[in-house]
């Protein structure tokens, strides 16, 4: 039995990783980053930039399109 009170901390990915899922650069995710198209987090250093898996799934069904329209 599970116990809701119990965090489960995110899944979280790094520009790379997000590049990588869809298929661009680096720079583009950082670009939509930059455009608010993604929220992140800072986790240590400057280097330290993540981004919530369920961020990007959220990004992803945003941009979503029917294809009938």
């Amino acid at each position: 039995m599970s116990n809701p009170r119990i965090f489960k901390p995110p899944a979280l990915l790094t520009a790379k990783q997000v590049a990588q899922r869809l298929g661009c650069s680096r720079r583009h995710v950082y670009n939509i980053i930059a455009a608010g198209g993604m929220k992140t987090s800072r986790i240590g250093d400057t280097r330290g930039l993540r981004i919530a898996a369920d961020e990007l799934e959220g990004f992803l069904e945003r941009r979503r399109v029917d294809p009938h329209v």
